[in-house]
């Protein structure tokens, strides 16, 4: 980032998997290791193209303790998402997510071209929510994907607020807008080459999204991951 930058996300929030469809005769949802990586890829480079996602970020991932689940189809790949848990950063947000016991956000959903409007991102998010015991979920998607918006929507998932960091040379503003209306929350704070913590945090409980606060927690890519459609 030089002089000028600015990155807007969604935050959408699910309390319960809706309209999702069981699993069709031959359909398989389960979590994925690393034995699973080169299915995972297949459906990437699919969506993404080569060189979208890689052997090594999935690997690390999961080295990390983010959780992939992953739908085969006859034993095809056909479909993915991933989940995290206690904390995620969202870097291009440069915003640290604390996730309180029952809360997950989910990023990286993938649907081969193949297998696409056969309901398969619901039937993933419904075996992941029932798996991780999860009592409430939020995604942030990238507010020019309305693709996804509008796939998330159908799985259960209602706008809660959107973040927009937006930076001026050194100078960062994170604003946070409520879906519903209301004033809007802004938080400034200055960038700095080389090892920059400081960054906006919020907390996911039961109560949904809020408790919005500068914070001094590394978001740098290890946290997260360097795209804002797969954070």
């Amino acid at each position: 980032m030089s002089l000028g930058t600015r990155f807007s996300g969604e935050f959408y929030l699910a309390r319960s998997p809706e309209g999702a469809r069981p699993p069709a005769p031959g359909e398989v949802v389960a979590p994925a290791t690393e034995a699973d990586v080169p299915d995972l890829l297949r459906v990437a480079e699919a969506v993404h193209g080569p060189g979208g996602r890689t052997a090594a970020l999935f690997t690390d991932r999961l080295r990390r303790g983010l959780r992939p689940y992953i739908l085969r189809h006859d034993h095809t790949a056909a479909a993915f998402l991933w989940v995290g848990l206690q904390r995620y950063s969202i870097y291009p947000l440069r915003l640290s997510l604390l996730l309180a016991g029952g809360a997950g956000y989910v990023f990286d959903e993938a649907t081969s071209p193949d297998f696409r409007r056969q309901g398969m991102l619901g039937k993933l998010f419904a075996a992941a929510w029932e798996r991780e015991g999860l009592r409430v979920a939020v995604a942030c998607i990238a507010t020019s994907n309305a693709a996804s918006l509008a796939a998330n929507r159908r799985i259960g998932f209602a706008p809660e607020c959107s973040v927009v960091m937006s930076r001026l040379l050194a100078l960062r503003t994170h604003t946070v807008r409520p879906a519903e209306g209301g004033p809007a929350l802004r938080f400034r704070s200055f960038a700095r080459p080389g090892s920059n913590p400081v960054a906006l945090s919020c907390r996911l409980d039961e109560h949904g999204l809020g408790d919005f606060r500068m914070s001094h927690q590394d978001t740098g890519p290890g946290g997260g991951d360097a795209d804002l459609d797969s954070a």
